[in-house]
């Protein structure tokens, strides 16, 4: 089974600095819980701890911080 989930929220930062947040997951981490694995190319796998839960998401598009809506 597969879910796509979009979100839409107002940030004070750029683009490319979003992008990086949301495919890299040390940056994620500081910004959400422990997040290990690698989100940076379709195919990788991140996976997002809470305690002793851990929760699996396979990346299946990435859409570039360049790119216009």
């Amino acid at each position: 089974m597969s879910y796509e989930t979009n979100f839409q929220i107002g940030v004070k930062a750029s683009p490319e600095d979003i992008y990086k947040t949301l495919t890299e997951p040390k940056r994620l981490a500081q910004w959400w819980t422990d997040t290990r694995g690698s989100g940076t190319k379709v195919g990788d796998t991140l996976e997002f701890w809470f305690g002793d839960l851990c929760q699996k998401f396979d990346v299946k598009a990435l859409k570039s911080a360049s790119l216009n809506p």
